[in-house]
């Protein structure tokens, strides 16, 4: 993610099916949504997960929604360039 560092994320899933990014809550981690993953993967959606800054095995710090505000921008970004992707068929779920 520019600007950002870099993030590992996931993308398994099916071209040109809608996508749903998934945004992990504070004190948590990307780890802690595959079975949402796996529920929307078995409906024919795709799911695209990250860690945000300070989580999972990412550096930094949290600055509450500030920064992650970037973070998921940059996320969006990714996910409209990728030519298997429909930018016109994909969401974001947020937890808390």
């Amino acid at each position: 993610m520019p600007g950002l560092g870099t993030r590992e994320g996931g993308f398994p899933g099916l071209r040109g099916a809608p996508t749903i990014l998934l945004c992990h809550g504070y004190e948590s981690s990307r780890g802690e949504l595959l079975t949402l993953v796996s529920a929307l993967q078995d409906h024919q959606y795709n799911a695209f997960v990250f860690d945000f800054a300070a989580h999972g095995g990412n550096p930094g710090f949290t600055t509450l929604g500030y920064r992650e505000a970037d973070e998921l921008r940059s996320a969006l970004d990714v996910i409209a360039a990728r030519i298997d992707v429909d930018p016109q068929r994909f969401g974001v779920w947020v937890t808390t």
